[in-house]
């Protein structure tokens, strides 16, 4: 039983590590490539709540990105999502999700 377990582990411990490197090749992950940077068109609606304290604004823009170095033979789903970070006089460090 003892000489299964090892050689079990052993063969799963090498394949882990094949695995590993046929992802990483050449050092770690590889940035998306921007082609074409962020601008914004129109703003659609802007709506402000004063009892919550919070806006909401809808806008077009276009934003053109190249993915492909994110895949390998092993990528299965990417979730991608493009954030905004500001300053108020109220708060210095503000994060917003604008798309995902």
């Amino acid at each position: 039983m003892n000489t299964i377990a090892f050689n079990t582990l052993v063969t799963l411990g090498v394949l882990a590590s094949l695995n590993f490197l046929s992802c990483y090749p050449f050092g770690g992950p590889r940035e998306p490539i921007v082609t074409k940077p962020f601008t914004m068109h129109e703003i659609d609606t802007f709506v402000r709540d004063h009892y919550i304290g919070e806006d909401a604004l809808s806008f077009t823009f276009d934003f053109e990105v190249d993915l492909r170095p994110l895949f390998n033979w092993n990528t299965n789903i990417v979730f991608v999502y493009l954030s905004c970070e500001y300053t108020t006089p109220k708060s210095k460090f503000n994060k917003v999700t604008i798309w995902d």
